[in-house]
């Protein structure tokens, strides 16, 4: 779970920086923004639930809003995506 919590906490912090006042309306950003934020609760407190599927439509969207084709926050949301794959595979 620390692993996921660091890569939660660098995409937050890359939304603060860089997407500050997007994080706020509605789009990819705000989607991520509060998604990874509860993605870091559950696993702080060390629960999980199965509905974590949607981290590549999120990437997908993010790329439609921004064209930023290459974002570390993509890159991020991709390892945040194989760590919960890997966490519903133990569930």
């Amino acid at each position: 779970m620390d692993e996921l919590i660091v890569h939660c906490d660098n995409i937050i912090e890359l939304i603060d920086k860089k997407y500050k006042k997007q994080k706020k309306y509605p789009g990819a950003i705000k989607d991520i923004y509060e998604a990874i934020q509860r993605t870091k609760l559950e696993a702080q407190d060390n629960r999980f639930s199965k509905n974590k599927k949607f981290f590549q439509s999120l990437a997908r969207q993010f790329v439609d809003d921004t064209t930023h084709f290459d974002s570390p926050i993509l890159f991020e949301l991709d390892k945040v995506g194989e760590i919960i794959l890997k966490l519903q595979e133990n569930i």
